[in-house]
């Protein structure tokens, strides 16, 4: 009898490990839910916007419309670009022809550096971007400050 209960133990046990470990598996979609389908699981990056080689990141969203996957992309990206740039140059700089400056600077900087990294449509058709540039804040601003300087 002890030794049943004994077997019936361990493989109750091995059983529970494997169960878990195998959870592990599928984490690229089990571990969130998209935001306007929360009962839908969703790739780690709409919770987790942090990925290896981008420093910046931002999570866009856009519903459904009349674009194509491609134009809403675009767009996506471009107000991104604008946020990022409006917002860097009001923090970095107090003199309004210097934020004047930074931001044409950093709408070009961006236009080059800033990408789509990662993107995915909800089972309502929201459109889902990562957007990534390959360089720190501490960067972006160090360039900022001597293309300023220099011009």
């Amino acid at each position: 009898m002890r030794r049943t209960i004994q077997t019936t133990s361990l493989l109750a046990l091995v059983l529970l490990l494997f169960s878990c470990s195998s959870r592990g598996l599928n984490t690229e979609l089990t571990s969130c839910v998209y935001p306007d389908s929360n009962r839908t699981a969703a790739p780690s990056f709409i919770c987790d916007q942090q990925l290896d080689g981008y420093p910046i990141t931002a999570l866009r969203s856009l519903p459904e419309n009349d674009q194509s996957a491609s134009e809403a992309s675009a767009t996506l990206l471009n107000e991104q670009i604008a946020e990022w740039s409006a917002l860097w140059s009001g923090d970095w700089f107090t003199d309004a022809l210097q934020r004047q400056q930074a931001v044409l600077f950093l709408h070009n900087y961006l236009h080059e550096h800033a990408r789509v990294i990662r993107s995915r449509t909800s089972p309502k058709n929201t459109l889902w971007l990562l957007i990534g540039v390959d360089a720190s804040l501490d960067e972006v601003r160090a360039l900022t400050e001597a293309a300023l300087s220099a011009g």
